[in-house]
């Protein structure tokens, strides 16, 4: 992960542009409204489908574990890196047969989206203030 920031550090910096924050709220609103028992699988599936959204299956997989680390995706129980440090070579599954990283591997639906990280993450977007309910 330390590589990948490395990394993507000495990368020109880039404005989104309208396309990027309607993706990612569509991207928000697919995750708000999941049902209660989808899982982070199902969730990735349906980010698929959005249109001008041009990725495959690991990239949305990437993507959502992503959102876990920065603790927009988490359980309760099982909490992302923005308020403490979780070593991932240690942390639990919630089974032996998961592909699915640390926090995203125990989200469910119901478990929605952690409004306060989100607008820690994002909150000084203009365009995304509608997200912050």
């Amino acid at each position: 992960m330390a590589f990948i920031l490395q990394q993507h550090n000495k990368l020109p910096h880039v404005k989104p542009t309208k396309k990027d924050f309607d993706i990612f709220q569509s991207i928000v609103e697919i995750v708000r409204n999941a049902e209660s028992n989808d899982t982070p699988s199902k969730v990735q599936k349906k980010i698929g489908k959005i249109d001008g959204f041009k990725t495959n299956a690991e990239q949305r997989k990437a993507l959502l574990e992503t959102l876990g680390f920065c603790s927009i995706l988490e359980t309760e129980e099982h909490k992302g890196f923005l308020h403490q440090f979780i070593n991932l070579g240690l942390a639990p599954r919630s089974r032996h047969s998961s592909d699915w990283l640390y926090p995203v591997d125990w989200w469910k639906g119901r478990d929605g989206i952690n409004q306060d990280a989100l607008k820690f993450w994002f909150g000084e977007y203009e365009e995304l203030r509608s997200l912050f309910k």
